[in-house]
């Protein structure tokens, strides 16, 4: 999009008086304005599935055998999931979106969250007997646990991914929390973890 902007710039120069930058410094903004998009916007990997859940206005997901892909954009949106999921993929841009794992079984005793989030909240509520695995890079955002989780439990939840300028949080839901229980955390980036 961004490209063909500066084309129609650098073709119609002399009309917009802009012959002093062009073409190169045109061209220059458009490559920086399009890597700064796509690291705030990242494109999602597609599959086939039902259609759209949530109750935001940009709210958009898939679903397949144990494979749940959720999307939301400048929206509030809630997701209960059920049955077994083995990997939960969850974009959030400029919204709220929660996600319940309370009814849910994990395949073979383990699960993989992918969350990307940017200038949003994202919470995750999760049974407190699971274990919870994050390996989220931040960027000026917050990633947090509320809640204990149960650092010995069979069933591990591995969450990846990303959150720019924005929150992900965990939430241990259940009354078989582990008091005063060790977490396995690992963050990356710059910004409070």
């Amino acid at each position: 999009m961004l490209f063909s902007l500066a084309f129609l710039i650098i073709v119609n120069d002399e009309l917009l008086g802009l012959e002093a930058i062009t073409p190169w410094p045109v061209l220059g903004a458009a490559l920086l304005g399009s890597l700064g998009l796509n690291l705030l916007f990242p494109k999602s990997a597609k599959w086939g599935g039902h259609p759209a859940w949530g109750r935001g206005e940009g709210a958009e997901g898939r679903e397949s055998v144990g494979r749940v892909f959720y999307k939301n954009t400048f929206g509030d949106a809630t997701k209960y999931l059920s049955g077994v999921v083995g990997r939960v993929e969850a974009e959030n841009a400029f919204g709220s979106m929660q996600i319940y794992f309370t009814e849910t079984l994990l395949e073979g005793h383990r699960a993989q969250v992918e969350v990307q989030s940017s200038f949003g909240n994202t919470v995750l509520y999760v049974p407190a007997v699971w274990k919870v695995v994050m390996d989220v890079r931040v960027a000026f955002g917050n990633a947090e646990e509320n809640g204990n989780c149960n650092p010995y439990g069979e069933d591990v939840l591995y969450v990846g991914g990303s959150v720019n300028f924005g929150n992900l949080e965990i939430v241990y839901v259940g009354e078989e929390e582990c008091a005063g229980s060790e977490k396995a955390v690992i963050f990356h980036g710059v910004g409070k973890a």
